[in-house]
């Protein structure tokens, strides 16, 4: 099944480097998108940065335009009077936000231009500051990246736009070249005779890093063959937290059992080298770290809200606990340390279950909704 190809689609990203999800599917589209046809998407970054130049070398027509600061109001009007020339120089009939944040400068400029506009919700919208400012400009079709993420945003936006909710990818293809655990471990330095037990995540609190620690001591009073990796690094808006994790790991005595990697450009290879995979987080919008871990065919814990409901199916192909719920998740990875079949289970039927978030699924849906946008 192929896509619809839009006729000269414009994207526009806030960002100028890789930071999270959003990020992350952007690099996934546009690299499924066929190279036949990668001249008829225009892509636009609102910050310098290595996506930019990147997207350039994958043969995308890139612009880089700064919006400085958006409480500067003469920033903003520079930046949205730019992005219409650049709206009208390229002749784009339709326009995406991959994030809010863009739309509240290609919002504006996609109308005085009569160019419809789109938005992606990545995360899970509040009903304050920039959800509110985005949801008041005009948009033909709001995407979002999970159901969880669309109720969300049906109670800040109402019927003002059709919702419609597409699914990021991750690249199985790739996921699927990575060595066995074994060599995983031999490259990263890490134990060949302990069950690794890791979470990926950035070092933010809701993201529940340090529910993982606190079983962690809990698991570890029983059994001594157990190691555990937190990869992520943390983040510029509460530097503090991965100060408090570390912290709390020397108070909880578990200095030889725990490994703070810091960011890692290769993360799913450290997922490669785990026996669990954790996600602990405190309402995930979507959980793109959850699907890459199954693609690897790796046992999942995930927490029962947001995006992580919507793809685990419970004891089939992963286990889901309460968020910050330290005795159910100490239970449930007890469950998976303690029987081997089960983990092997979980792992099998999550690969198969990842299989269906695929990148080419991502490219068919996403440029069908622009397709239908601009029609």
């Amino acid at each position: 099944m192929s896509a619809t190809m839009p006729a000269r689609a414009g994207i526009v990203m806030p960002l100028g480097e890789q930071r999270g999800g959003a990020e992350l599917a952007l690099v996934h589209f546009l690299a499924g998108v066929p190279r036949e046809r990668r001249g008829e998407f225009f892509v636009c970054y609102l910050q310098p940065g290595p996506l930019a130049e990147w997207t350039r070398v994958q043969g995308f027509p890139t612009a880089v335009i700064p919006s400085g600061r958006l409480r500067e109001p003469w920033s903003w009007l520079r930046c949205v009077r730019a992005l219409r020339h650049w709206l009208s120089c390229n002749g784009i009939r339709v326009v995406v936000s991959w994030m809010p944040k863009g739309h509240l400068y290609a919002g504006p400029a996609a109308l005085l231009n009569r160019v419809p506009a789109l938005w992606w919700q990545h995360g899970v919208p509040r009903n304050r500051g920039l959800d509110l400012a985005v949801t008041l400009l005009p948009a033909r079709r709001v995407l979002a990246c999970s159901q969880a993420a669309a109720r969300a945003q049906q109670k800040v936006f109402g019927q003002r736009a059709e919702l419609r909710t597409i699914y990021p990818p991750v690249d199985t293809d790739l996921l699927g070249r990575l060595g066995p655990t074994g060599e995983s471990r031999a490259s990263l330095g890490l134990p060949a005779n302990k069950l690794i037990i890791g979470i990926v995540a950035r070092l933010q609190r809701w993201k529940g890093v340090h529910v993982l620690l606190e079983s962690a001591r809990e698991l570890l009073s029983a059994r001594q063959d157990l190691f555990f990796v937190v990869v992520g690094g943390p983040h510029p808006l509460e530097p503090e937290y991965a100060v408090s994790l570390e912290q709390r790991a020397r108070e909880l005595e578990l200095k030889d059992h725990v490994l703070f990697t810091g960011h890692q450009a290769n993360a799913a290879q450290w997922m490669a080298a785990m026996d669990v995979v954790v996600n602990a987080s405190f309402g995930e919008p979507f959980g793109m770290v959850i699907i890459e871990a199954m693609a690897l065919g790796k046992a999942v814990v995930a927490t029962r809200l947001g995006g992580p409901k919507e793809i685990i199916t419970e004891g089939t192909d992963g286990l889901l606990v309460s968020p910050g719920s330290v005795p159910e998740l100490t239970l449930a990875l007890r469950r998976l340390i303690d029987e081997p079949r089960l983990r092997a289970a979980l792992g099998e039927a999550g690969r198969v279950r990842a299989q269906s978030y695929a990148v080419p699924r991502f490219v068919l849906e996403v440029s069908n909704s622009l397709q239908e946008a601009a029609a």
